[in-house]
């Protein structure tokens, strides 16, 4: 795809994984929609790149298994640079998986990791070559021009996001402040309704995946600790059977020497 295709995309999968974590993910997991992002925009720029990488250097990879590993292994870089950065930036942790087992300080996890595999997986196989479809139908002109108005309003999105985080200007940052505050209005009138939103189909099947999926990770974090328990308990036997052989070894030698 030409450059304006690919922002197009970008966006498109960054609004995808905005609906997605601010609603469905966010219904099962607190049981009410939360904005999950960090602009003002709808949108999750992570989604946008790991998605568009992904699908660009995947495509045509026919194990799904390979693409599945690949897919986890980039994301999870991705994941583990843009956390340490907006904790850098902005003071916080936007997500923490310490709850998983297999975690690199709460920031990746090897479950994260395999379930954004698996998506992409999906996505490459089935949603990419729709979305590319769809876009080469729009006009190149006008692809341009929304691929332009697409990037300007991104950059000003950050900007005015810096602008409150470092309190650069009072004006933009008491408009930043309502904004929000519009934005969280909207998600309280949706979770007044968000019984009605419940009983979706698509709602209740990610509930179900959900619970599975809390089930696998309570028994992988159990095993886990069993683990750990029987290494530490290995390795405080071991640290012994070093220091009595240790020790035996001493009175050996000094024995020995006695006798010389």
């Amino acid at each position: 795809m030409d450059w304006a295709s690919l922002t197009l995309a970008m966006a498109f999968y960054g609004v995808i994984g905005w609906l997605f974590e601010s609603t469905i993910f966010s219904l099962c997991e607190q049981g009410k929609f939360m904005d999950r992002g960090m602009f003002i925009c709808p949108w999750c720029p992570i989604y946008s790149v790991v998605m568009v990488v992904c699908t660009e250097l995947f495509w045509g990879i026919e194990r799904w298994w390979v693409v599945i590993l690949l897919a986890g292994t980039v994301t999870s870089l991705f994941e583990l640079i843009a956390s340490i950065l907006m904790e850098l930036v902005f003071g916080k942790r936007f997500w923490d998986y310490s709850y998983y087992p297999l975690n690199l300080d709460g920031r990746i996890s090897v479950v994260a990791g395999c379930f954004f595999g698996i998506a992409i997986w999906m996505a490459t196989r089935f949603l990419q070559p729709m979305v590319a479809h769809l876009l080469l139908m729009i006009p190149d002109q006008k692809r341009v021009i929304a691929a332009i108005i697409a990037w300007v309003v991104f950059w000003l999105d950050i900007g005015w996001v810096a602008v409150y985080r470092f309190k650069l200007n009072k004006t933009l940052c008491k408009a930043y402040e309502d904004v929000i505050a519009w934005k969280m209005s909207i998600f309280d009138w949706c979770n007044v309704k968000k019984d009605i939103f419940s009983n979706l189909l698509v709602v209740r099947a990610a509930k179900k995946g959900l619970e599975a999926g809390s089930k696998i990770n309570h028994g992988l974090v159990s095993a886990q600790e069993h683990t750990n328990e029987f290494v530490k308990e290995r390795a405080e036997h071991v640290k012994e059977r070093t220091e009595y052989v240790k020790e035996q070894t001493s009175e050996f030698v000094k024995d020995h020497i006695r006798k010389e």
